[in-house]
């Protein structure tokens, strides 16, 4: 737990109560890169793009032609085109090359909430490896941006979980899958649902416990409940 001691009354300890939940989302675990690429309007929109680390900076677009244009198959993969279906695809899934895709049921589910003005869905479509022959797979894809960030990662409450690569390392990663073994601040509950912490590592995003049950309820999660873990929303004492 996360304790504050009454500068006031130093030997008094006050331990935060539990407020609710939310849930995060780790890209290091479970979650398979599918041999899809991004195609880019040029060079220098794809070097922009890998620099706000494939659309999970938690900052709004720099710019809306940053977005890749299309998927594509790569070249160099055995799957032929006809193998490139919804059922593979699945409605979470990220690019060979990077860049997060969502089907348009899991798009439609993150509109019905607090989605936040700084994450977008872009339609996206998926052709084969020349890039000239669209693959049918009988779904719509977007491409998600998380642009929405918090800062309520409490890392003194969430040992075990979370460690720094290196003592020059600015963020923490989750390395944790363990339910309520991560802790964050009672202000993750209010405004945007899905976000990225800034203290931690752009491998790791957040949704609410709400979000996260309405994709669990209509079926969209797959590869993602793999990846997931409940962490403990705290309500942190004052000192008055």
């Amino acid at each position: 737990m996360y304790y504050i001691v009454k500068p006031e009354v130093p030997d008094r300890i006050f331990s935060p109560s539990i407020v609710g939940g939310a849930i995060c989302l780790n890209l290091l675990v479970g979650l398979k890169r599918h041999v899809v690429e991004c195609g880019y309007y040029s060079e220098e929109m794809k070097k922009l793009y890998v620099e706000h680390h494939l659309s999970r900076a938690g900052k709004p677009i720099p710019s809306p032609d940053c977005i890749p244009t299309k998927l594509c198959l790569n070249p160099e993969s055995r799957r032929k085109a006809s193998g490139i279906t919804k059922e593979y695809l699945g409605h979470f899934f990220e690019a060979a090359t990077g860049g997060l895709f969502v089907s348009s049921a899991f798009a439609e589910v993150l509109r019905q909430h607090n989605f936040g003005s700084n994450n977008h869905l872009t339609p996206i479509q998926v052709f084969s490896a020349d890039g000239n022959t669209l693959i049918e797979t009988g779904e719509n894809y977007y491409h998600l941006w998380i642009g929405e960030a918090k800062d309520t990662l409490l890392d003194m409450a969430s040992a075990g979980a979370i460690a720094k690569n290196g003592p020059s390392a600015k963020n923490w990663s989750v390395i944790s899958n363990v339910d309520n073994a991560l802790a964050l601040d009672a202000r993750a509950l209010v405004g945007p649902e899905l976000w990225i912490e800034t203290q931690s590592y752009i491998l790791t995003f957040f949704m609410s416990e709400k979000l996260y049950t309405a994709l669990k309820k209509a079926k969209l999660l797959g590869g993602l409940r793999s990846s997931s873990s409940r962490a403990r929303v705290l309500k942190l004492p004052t000192a008055d």
